[in-house]
């Protein structure tokens, strides 16, 4: 279990309508078990969201009068599918460090394009002596010593 204490929302869709409809807030795994369980039942899952978020976007589609899907639903669920499975990975770092590591990754692809090698580029990073100690680096370290090898 993560150390991500915050509370989800899933924001799905019923199949041939366009109003976003959430569940109730859960921890995350929960979102993600109810996610899948909503996907298996026909609906449209779109992402899971903070349960903030949820209620900001229920707040703007009862402001809009639309309450169909609003911009940037896509983008969320981008982000959602690339933390899921960063933490497919690197089981127990929470959330928060897999956006950070996430973003400190595309910073390194895009300012040195001609780095290819993204995963020692992470370790240099995690191990940077000279760095601060981040909650990411710790979380990272521990994730990367509990790892097994695959098959195992």
């Amino acid at each position: 279990m993560s150390a991500d204490k915050g509370q989800y929302e899933v924001m799905y869709l019923e199949k041939g309508d366009s109003k976003e409809l959430f569940s109730q807030p859960m921890t995350y795994e929960g979102a993600e078990w109810a996610a899948r369980k909503l996907s298996r039942e026909g609906f449209d899952v779109i992402a899971i969201v903070t349960a903030e978020h949820a209620a900001e976007r229920r707040e703007r589609t009862i402001q809009n009068g639309t309450g169909g899907i609003l911009p940037g639903a896509h983008l969320t669920a981008f982000v959602n599918d690339i933390v899921r499975r960063f933490r497919r990975d690197y089981p127990g770092v929470p959330r928060e460090s897999a956006l950070e590591v996430i973003g400190m990754l595309c910073k390194l692809s895009q300012q040195a394009p001609e780095v290819r090698d993204l995963q020692t580029a992470l370790l240099n990073e995690i191990h940077d002596l000279g760095a601060s100690d981040d909650k990411w680096r710790l979380d990272m370290r521990i994730a990367i010593a509990n790892r097994r090898p695959e098959g195992e």
